[in-house]
């Protein structure tokens, strides 16, 4: 495997869980999840015996993948929640409950 295809791997995997952390969490989940999939995505390529630089570029796009996902899963969120809130206020058939709320005036 070329180092071009492991970085676009990592960058892929670390979109993907951006994207489920913006989906779920608050931004304060996203600076020790990038220092954690830095070190960790580090050390595959360290211990692949790559140079120094193949390391640095594994972090940088590590932590770029997973920025650019949780903005994506935020974006999700919130067209997500947008949807469902536009469903549950729309206009439908009053139920037995809704007239039941409803007073009668009797003249």
């Amino acid at each position: 495997m070329s180092l071009f295809s492991i970085l676009f791997s990592i960058f892929s995997f670390s979109f993907l869980l951006g994207s489920a952390l913006g989906f779920r969490f608050k931004v304060f989940i996203l600076a020790p999840t990038t220092v954690v999939a830095a070190i960790i995505a580090g050390a595959i390529i360290a211990l692949r015996g790559e140079p120094a630089l193949a390391i640095i570029l594994s972090a940088v796009s590590t932590a770029i993948g997973l920025q650019i996902g949780y903005a994506a899963g935020t974006f999700a969120a919130l067209v997500y929640g947008d949807l469902a809130l536009s469903r549950a206020v729309q206009p439908s058939l009053k139920s037995s409950a809704e007239t039941a709320r409803t007073p009668v005036l009797n003249p």
